[in-house]
């Protein structure tokens, strides 16, 4: 594999550790029907192993592991995450909660009553809480809410500074800035940018992880946004669905069979050498 000398390192991050491999995705366009015709392949399910721990387990040795990328295009953007490493990678990427306002388009309350629907700007995100905003949960005093009478809610006085904004599930993300607090569900929350101007979330709303919040819905078997803050809280798909489904594409992998790597690596190099 001495043609590998003339290649570049470049760093490549598996399970969130970077590594140097041979910086292959660089390689003159390859005669796929060369490479064809001069192995044989299995599929392989990727589990927590590294390339280098791959490449051992298929070969016995750790020089074949570049041969993974040069098969699977789709490994060129990123190495698959174990069961482990995958939840952990989520819980770092998605380190935060979410607020998701609506708003009532039918006309009866939970309890039955007849009211008219919400207009169309009530609890919408659009054109409000900027990323950098204050939320504070402020309670809500006792009165008619939704045409029934509701008691009162302390306020909680948590704060959270948000951190993304997702106007197309009028969802935000938040970080709670001390560990431990949280909103109140039904508490009003109160939003203070950083040229203080207030907003308030009403309400209603629902209140997840970050991760386990709506990324988009799913009305009717497709994919949807939510521009007009409807609550489709019973039919998203997860940041972590979402993030779940990429990895897995990742994960099922082609590979050369053992008895035919070295012819693999033969006709490789002679391509890259131009033979």
């Amino acid at each position: 594999m001495s043609f590998l000398i003339n290649f570049p390192a470049t760093k490549y991050t598996v399970n969130g550790t970077e590594i140097d491999i041979p910086d292959i995705f660089r390689s003159v366009a390859l005669n796929q029907d060369k490479i064809d015709a001069a192995s044989a392949y299995q599929v392989y399910t990727i589990d927590e192993q590294r390339p280098d721990q791959l490449s051992t387990e298929l070969y016995g040795s750790t020089d074949y592991h570049w041969t993974f990328f040069v098969l699977n295009p789709q490994l060129r953007q990123a190495w698959p995450y174990g069961f482990d490493s995958f939840n952990k990678y989520v819980d770092g990427k998605y380190n935060g909660h979410t607020i998701t306002p609506y708003r009532r388009i039918d006309n009866l309350s939970p309890s039955g009553v007849n009211l008219p629907p919400d207009e169309p700007e009530y609890n919408s995100i659009t054109g409000k809480f900027p990323i950098g905003s204050t939320l504070t949960g402020i309670g809500r005093p006792e009165g008619e809410y939704e045409g029934v009478f509701s008691s009162e809610i302390s306020p909680s006085n948590a704060t959270a500074t948000i951190i993304e904004r997702y106007p197309e599930t009028n969802t935000i993300a938040f970080r709670y800035d001390v560990e431990g607090t949280s909103f109140t569900p039904d508490e009003r929350i109160q939003s203070k940018s950083p040229n203080n101007i207030f907003h308030f979330v009403n309400d209603k709303y629902k209140l997840n992880v970050w991760k386990d919040a709506p990324m988009r819905y799913q009305i009717d078997n497709e994919y949807a946004t939510n521009p007009n803050n409807f609550d489709y809280s019973q039919n998203y798909y997860r940041f972590f669905d979402y993030e779940f489904a990429e990895n897995e594409k990742r994960r099922n992998i082609r590979v050369v069979r053992e008895e035919y790597i070295r012819s693999f690596v033969s006709v490789y190099g002679n391509i890259i050498n131009g033979r």
